[in-house]
């Protein structure tokens, strides 16, 4: 079997398997932490969140690696004015109904997958995507807070964005 299966990262080996794809990877890790949630229902609503962001994510991508600098240029404004406006105003919203979080007021892998692409996000985009959106901003505090989050960020190596 090959180091990367697809030659693609993530991967993650158990027990000897090679296994791949991002999302799947942070839902079996997620179930084993107990963020994924307590019930179908609250699992759905993880789900639904997380697919908000991919697509959100999916927007970004295309407009950052566009090698087209005409093509580029024409995204931005759209993304900027439209796109994010929309996917950010509709998450500060859900999380100030769930009492800072995504999900039923409490944390769930989707509030730490939300965290970890923000700051990606806005190196690609050269904004502050929380700025202004309070509850978001309260969401990435609560994260880096989590003592294993935050131990983490003070040992992980450095890597350029």
């Amino acid at each position: 079997m090959l180091a990367m299966p697809f030659r693609k990262v993530p991967v993650l080996e158990i027990d000897g398997k090679k296994l791949n794809q991002s999302m799947a990877i942070s839902r079996y890790l997620a179930k084993k932490a107990g963020l994924a949630g307590a019930d179908e229902w609250e699992s759905l609503l993880i789900d639904i969140a997380v697919d908000n962001f991919n697509d959100l994510r999916l927007a970004i991508v295309a407009y950052a690696f566009d090698s087209n600098e005409e093509s580029k240029a024409a995204k931005y404004g759209p993304l900027i004015n439209e796109t994010l406006p929309l996917y950010l105003n509709k998450f500060e919203s859900t999380v100030a109904e769930n009492k800072g979080y995504f999900v039923n007021g409490k944390l769930s892998w989707a509030d730490i997958l939300f965290v970890a692409l923000s700051d990606i996000f806005n190196v690609m985009l050269k904004v502050d995507m929380l700025e202004g959106r309070p509850n978001l901003q309260g969401l990435k505090k609560t994260v880096l807070e989590v003592p294993q989050i935050k131990s983490w960020i003070k040992k992980r190596p450095v890597s350029p964005m």
